[in-house]
Parts: structure tokens; C-alpha cells; sequence
């Protein structure tokens, strides 16, 4: 397709030369690059939907006037300097068109649609680069959103100097460990699939813990779920619960419950805000969706197989499922399938010797993802 034909590179034109115009007709020129970007593509502005980044950049427009510059203008007895809230407001407003025009240029873009292009500059490698972008950035993701969690908890516990600095430690450690983790991959490692991993479970004995690793949107949940096909195809008994990610007509994602026995399920996430003190990166929980999956936990009896999808920073905390955790490995002597995540999994052994110690004593297998 003839790029003048474009509706991309039209949208792209308009935006890049808008930002020469930002300067001297700023609140006429902004409308019309947000128009031009929905125009576009909807999609474009999802992002500018979050309240939170508002709220930063309220903060940063109306605070560094307060503090630098020459303090020649005052508002309800508070001084601040003119000269600076137009500079940070045009820098705001600078950056704001610069994302939009990123948007505009990689909205719904694929691989298949990029590398052509990237080719004909003679760059013949970019699918390595692409794929090796899409396995760091969600593990960079998970470490920040794991210690951000963490520190939020520890921070209502008491504020410390300490606290922020062991904050920031914490994340350099794990990023050390995700580089050393990188580094001495084993490209050529393939995945243990469901299939051959039944077939090497014939020559143990139960109890056992099954761990299957990984991060966000490596398959976590499409492993266990054809784990628990091939068990019921093989007449097992097979129970637990599935938390399974559905996604909604506005770009919106969330999770139904799911009870593996009975097939009845309950909404677990959202992304819209609810009444609930309980949020795990970008989704709320439901309160009753919770206390629910604990109850199917607790009401399994005589499965030989136990799923539990997935165990995580709440479980850590001592909430989440592991009330229903708790139930399941008591006298259990079947097997437990247990899916976390990768910046997690370091954590697990104190986890088990804290909250689970019947566990400590099972043979364990890792399917790492």
C-alpha cells in the first residue's frame, strides 16, 4: 500500500507539524492533535484515560512554579513565577503531543507490519529485538509493580527514611537478577508441555508441589487449563480454581473465577473503580469474588488434583486464597498445581515455610514458562 494513501502517515504529518505551532497557538493546536489521533484511532488516547496521570501532571504544572523562577505573580496570597508555569505548562503540553504522536505511530501495530519496513533500511534483525523486548519489559514490569505493592504495604506500617532506600535497593537487585537470569538462558530450553509432564508424573508419589512460573501473558493459565483437559481425559479427579482474563470491547481487560468441578465462576478483576481496598497492579478485586474462591478451596474433598491459579502478593500478605490454600494441603496426598510469577518465585520458599510448612517436607517440580 502507497504510504500517501495512509491514514497513519497523514495523522503522524499532522501531529509532527502541530508541535512547531504548539508554542504561539497552543490551546487551538492541542484540540486538533487529539482530534486527529481519535480521529485516527480511538485506541490513541486509552492511555490519557487513566486519572493518575492527570493527577502527576497537575502536580508538576502548578508545584515548580512555586519553587523556581522569579516569584512576580500571586494567587490566594501564594506567590509563584509566571515565567515558569508557562514553561512547564508548554513542556506539559509538548510532551502530551509527543506521546500522542508515538501513539498515532504504533497503535495496533504488529511485528508482520514493522519488520518489512525495518528491512528496507537494512535492518534485518529487528524480530530478535522485538521479541527480546516483549520478554524483558513485562518482567521489568512485574518487579516494579511486586516492590511497589510491597512497599505500599510496609509504608502504612510505619514511614521511614529506611523503608525508601531499601525500596530502591530491592528493585536494583531484582533488575541484577533479571540480567543474570538473561544472560544465562538456554535459548535453545523448550517448554515441558502438559502432555510430558503426565507422562513423567507416573514414576512419583503424591503429595506433590507442581510450580509453574512465569510472567504476565506467558501462558500461565493456558498451561493449566490443558493440564486439566488432558486429567479429565484420563478419568483423574481434578479440582481448583482458574483465574481466567477476558477482555472488553473498550480495551478494558478482567478476570472471572473459575471452579474447575462445577464450572461456575464469579467476575474476580475490574479495571473501573469499585468499592474495594484490595488491588493488584491496574485491577481491583471483588471483596465476595475472593472470599468465594476461599470457600470452593476449602469445600474440595478427595481430588487427587488441586489447581490454584494463581498464588501472588496477597497470598504473600496473608490474604488472597490462602485461607483456601491452607485447607487444600492439609492431609492432602494428591497433587497441587500452583502457577506465581517470575519476580515472585524467589519469595517462595519463605512463603511455604511461613504460611505452608505441611509442604516443606513434598517433592517438588518446576515448569518454568
Amino acid at each position: 500500500m502507497n504510504i500517501f494513501y495512509s491514514k497513519r502517515f497523514w495523522t503522524t504529518l499532522i501531529i509532527f507539524v502541530g508541535l512547531f505551532f504548539l508554542r504561539s497557538q497552543p490551546y487551538m493546536t492541542l484540540p486538533i492533535l487529539f482530534g486527529s489521533a481519535i480521529f485516527f484511532n480511538a485506541k490513541t488516547i486509552y492511555p490519557l484515560k487513566n486519572y493518575k496521570f492527570w493527577i502527576v501532571i497537575s502536580l508538576l504544572v502548578l508545584i515548580v512554579p512555586l519553587f523556581t523562577g522569579v516569584q512576580d505573580k500571586s494567587i490566594l496570597g501564594i506567590n509563584y513565577s509566571s515565567e515558569q508555569f508557562q514553561k512547564t505548562l508548554f513542556m506539559t503540553l509538548r510532551g502530551i503531543s509527543v506521546f500522542l504522536l508515538f501513539q498515532v505511530l504504533t497503535v495496533d501495530l504488529h511485528i508482520d507490519k514493522i519488520k518489512p519496513i525495518f528491512s528496507k533500511i537494512g535492518f534485518n534483525d529487528f524480530d530478535v529485538l522485538f521479541n527480546l523486548s516483549n520478554e524483558i519489559f513485562p518482567k521489568i514490569k512485574s518487579i516494579l509493580n511486586a516492590r511497589y505493592i510491597d512497599f505500599k504495604t510496609n509504608w502504612k506500617k510505619g514511614r521511614s527514611i529506611e523503608l525508601i532506600f531499601n525500596f530502591f535497593s530491592d528493585i536494583f537487585i531484582d533488575f541484577f537478577l533479571l540480567s543474570n537470569q538473561l544472560s544465562k538462558a538456554d535459548k535453545d530450553h523448550e517448554v515441558m508441555n502438559p502432555y510430558d509432564f503426565l507422562k513423567q508424573k507416573k514414576s512419583t508419589k503424591p503429595p506433590n508441589l507442581i510450580v509453574v512460573v512465569g510472567d504476565a501473558g506467558t501462558g500461565k493459565t493456558p498451561w493449566v487449563e490443558q493440564l486439566v483437559k488432558l486429567l479429565k481425559s484420563n478419568d483423574e479427579i481434578v479440582d481448583g480454581i482458574i483465574s481466567r482474563k477476558c477482555h472488553e470491547p473498550d480495551d478494558k481487560w478482567f478476570h472471572n473465577l473459575l471452579r474447575i468441578s462445577t464450572n461456575n465462576k464469579r467476575q474476580l478483576t475490574t479495571m473501573d473503580q469499585i468499592d474495594t481496598d484490595i488491588r493488584i497492579g491496574k485491577f481491583n478485586l471483588y471483596k465476595n469474588s475472593v472470599n468465594w474462591g476461599n470457600e470452593q478451596l476449602v469445600s474440595i474433598k478427595n481430588s487427587k488434583w488441586v489447581i490454584v491459579d494463581e498464588i501472588g502478593i496477597l497470598e504473600f500478605d496473608g490474604g488472597g486464597f490462602l485461607k483456601g490454600l491452607q485447607s487444600v494441603v492439609t492431609n492432602f496426598e494428591g497433587f497441587l498445581v500452583i502457577t506465581i510469577r517470575q519476580t515472585l518465585f524467589q519469595y517462595l520458599d519463605n512463603f511455604i515455610n511461613e504460611k505452608l510448612p505441611t509442604v516443606k517436607q513434598w517433592q517438588r517440580v518446576i515448569i518454568n514458562l
